[in-house]
């Protein structure tokens, strides 16, 4: 990387954002709140018993730290409890909130957390705490134990197997038909985010009534305290419909089995296969520098480049499909929120905030270039990891960002996201050609554009607008990586932004003398 300025900004990113200088001086609490051992003995004094009581933390981990806008920061304690009686160890977690005023930390608790918690007081999982919410004042940092959460009220609710049991026997295909019987329900491990959302995974164990055999179904569920999972059912709906029409690529939908406004919770079942990329990567042939590939790691690469070219036709597939359903999004309503989250950056790290300043404005600058396209439907978060694979066969998950944008939009994210993860799963010492790395992204767009040519009107159009929207989505994920305190991740970040703004201002001169 050229940018002397860039690479001092660089270096004076610490790994350890929640100890960094800038973070002690604006949160002084973070210290203290990462520091395992102390909040081990902190969390133990103040939401369980003493020491020499029945339960006993003996591992306390800090993390899923967000800093958010009011200047509130979220972060969760992963907990591992021995229970002496038992001879067992519990795994649970505790969420947290560290807030500016001790006064304001007062009332979260009496006003969000206390009410939560009489309601679950008899659940399993807070048994081990003799007070599941509490605030430690010095830290002016308010405490719960899982399943309270004050900014997802409906999460008790939602992870109760009594009532999840009942909600299944009355939407569940197999259970209605009769063919299953429904026993007990089991809530396993999914993805607990940092605000306001949380997918959850239902274990639903129960009899295959006409053989009287055991058997076992898995359902997921999505509460959001935005409400969006409302929305996704009619897309759902409408994308599954449209699924039997001839398309660039037929790709599995999950069923819906409704949405539970009561709860916030959305239902759906479980599409069978995983990601791909992750796995796919470790034995991609790019580390090799093309050379010494043995016929196996052809195939690999074979693997690979496959699951990219379906990843780009099932963009292709949703964008032609005519759907409706979804908000409007626009470049300018994304760069108006990047601009928001800068300002809030500037307060805390003011050099790095006016970097990424910098970058959204020339952004914006290169934007003027080429002309917005018509909105289309579009997934609003495609990624690689939103997309799962069974055999050859692609399936599409998270449908809750659906909306109407301009193609390029998910075309410029996925392209971020994948030029950044290669970069930050490759080994260090064998890094991946930048040649690789490029084919690898020119595969997905080129296969893009070969599937939308009956209605891309202007390919250089088209690519011009999704360089512009991947670097508004690397802008977004830099943004990200500080909020969600990844220092390593912000370090990995930011010279690749560089490098595309640089790509792009090779670009634009001539672009420019084109238009004129």
């Amino acid at each position: 990387m050229a940018n002397p300025a860039i690479e001092k900004l660089i270096e004076r990113v610490d790994n350890d954002l929640p100890r960094s200088a800038l973070f002690q001086k604006k949160v002084p609490a973070l210290v203290e709140a990462f520091d395992a051992e102390r909040m081990m003995r902190t969390l133990q004094d103040t939401l369980l018993e003493p020491r020499d009581g029945q339960y006993s933390i003996v591992k306390c981990v800090p993390g899923k730290a967000l800093y958010l806008p009011d200047h509130i920061i979220n972060m969760q304690y992963k907990l591992t409890i021995f229970d002496s009686a038992s001879n067992q160890e519990i795994a649970t977690l505790v969420n947290a909130r560290l807030f500016q005023d001790l006064a304001e930390c007062k009332t979260y608790l009496d006003q969000m957390l206390i009410p939560i918690a009489e309601s679950v007081k008899d659940r399993p999982e807070i048994k081990p705490f003799a007070k599941p919410v509490a605030i430690i004042e010095h830290l002016k940092m308010s405490l719960a134990a899982f399943p309270i959460d004050g900014l997802i009220p409906t999460l008790v609710d939602a992870t109760n197997p009594n009532k999840i049991a009942s909600i299944l026997a009355e939407t569940l295909p197999e259970a209605l038909s009769g063919k299953f019987e429904i026993k007990e329900v089991h809530l396993l491990p999914a993805h607990y985010g940092r605000y306001k959302r949380c997918v959850l995974r239902y274990s639903v164990e129960g009899i295959q009534t006409e053989t009287q055999t055991p058997k076992n179904v898995t359902v997921y569920g999505k509460v959001d305290a935005d409400g969006l999972g409302g929305l996704t059912v009619p897309v759902i709906s409408a994308l599954r419909e449209k699924l039997h029409e001839p398309v660039p690529y037929r790709f599995r939908v999950p069923h819906s089995l409704g949405y539970f406004p009561d709860l916030q919770l959305l239902m759906m079942e479980a599409l069978p296969g995983k990601p791909f990329f992750k796995e796919l990567l470790k034995t991609w042939a790019g580390s090799s520098h093309g050379s010494g590939i043995e016929n196996t790691s052809h195939e690999k690469d074979e693997r690979l480049e496959e699951a990219v070219r379906t990843c780009a036709l099932i963009a292709a597939t949703l964008h032609s499909s005519n759907i409706t359903l979804g908000r409007s999004t626009t470049l300018e309503m994304q760069v108006a929120k990047l601009q928001e989250s800068a300002d809030v950056l500037s307060q805390v790290y003011p050099e790095l905030g006016a970097q990424v300043k910098s970058w959204i404005n020339q952004a914006v600058e290169f934007a003027r270039a080429y002309p917005a396209m018509p909105l289309c439907f579009s997934h609003g978060d495609f990624t690689y990891t939103q997309l799962i694979f069974d055999g050859k066969e692609g399936g599409l998950v998270d449908f809750d960002t659906m909306c109407q944008a301009e193609p390029a939009q998910d075309l410029g994210h996925y392209l971020a996201y994948q030029r950044l993860n290669i970069i930050k799963d490759q080994d260090p010492n064998t890094p991946f050609a930048p040649e690789a790395i490029e084919r690898l992204c020119a595969l997905f767009l080129d296969t893009y554009i070969n599937a939308s040519k009956g209605w891309i009107a202007d390919e250089g159009l088209l690519r011009g607008r999704v360089a512009i929207y991947e670097l508004i989505s690397l802008i977004r994920l830099t943004l990200h990586s500080w909020e969600k305190m990844k220092g390593s991740r912000l370090k990995q970040t930011i010279p690749l932004l560089e490098e595309r703004i640089e790509c792009q201002k090779q670009i634009s001169p001539s672009v420019k003398n084109k238009t004129s």
